[in-house]
């Protein structure tokens, strides 16, 4: 799996819009001073992959920053020659929203009409493309 591009929105420690595009990157350091929100980015990935994290596999709620009432996260990433887009939302009342498209590279477009939904359907659907399960995942990439 290749991130490409990550998007956090009221997601631990980023409260705004923030976008991390990894396109044009061959090697990628996670750097900052204590409290940065370097652990958030590596949270943000496996919650938009797996829908929970190593910190908070049941309350996925405490994953939204403070000041907000909701958080988004957005990851675009490619496996062998196949870009996906899953997106995941959670809100502090009601049902969270959780998507995955494939994702065409050229037009930067997601197609919306072969959509997968929901949490348990994006979940399994990712585990089956990466061939890594949310455990597999955590011991072998974070």
């Amino acid at each position: 799996m290749r991130p490409l591009e990550l998007v956090l929105n009221g997601f631990r420690s980023y409260a705004d819009e923030t976008r991390f595009d990894w396109r044009d990157r061959h090697l990628i350091g996670v750097v900052g001073p204590i409290g940065s929100g370097k652990s958030s980015i590596l949270d943000a990935i496996a919650f938009a992959l797996f829908g929970r994290t190593p910190s908070f596999e049941r309350d996925t709620r405490a994953l939204i920053n403070q000041r907000r009432t909701l958080a988004q996260v957005s990851l675009t990433f490619r496996v062998d020659a196949q870009a996906w887009q899953v997106v995941r939302a959670i809100r502090q009342t009601g049902q969270g929203n959780h998507a995955l498209y494939p994702f065409d590279e050229a037009t930067g477009e997601a197609n919306q009409g072969a959509a997968v939904t929901g949490q348990r359907a994006v979940t399994e659907r990712v585990t089956h493309i990466l061939g890594l399960d949310f455990d597999a995942f955590r011991r072998s990439v974070l």
